[in-house]
């Protein structure tokens, strides 16, 4: 059926790493605002909260690390929190 929406996130505050309910309330937040803002169909599915994402010498996101988990390893990637 094609690709899956799916939202990679880095938070700012560590915390929300650490509490569950935290990071499931941090991901109603962000649903809510995607919901807002966003076509339907481009809303994300699942929420996945990470450390730190991968990153380039210059500081830009390195895109292609994210996707090559996701389509090398199947659907989801290993060391990360998922929160549907």
């Amino acid at each position: 059926l094609g690709e899956v929406p799916l939202a990679v996130v880095q938070p700012t505050d560590g915390a929300v790493l650490a509490e569950p309910a935290a990071a499931e309330a941090l991901a109603g937040d962000l649903r809510a605002l995607c919901t807002e803002k966003l076509a339907r169909y481009k809303i994300p599915i699942r929420f996945e909260f990470r450390e730190a994402l991968p990153r380039g010498e210059d500081g830009k996101l390195r895109k292609k690390p994210l996707r090559d988990e996701y389509w090398s390893d199947g659907y989801w990637g290993e060391g990360s929190k998922i929160i549907a």
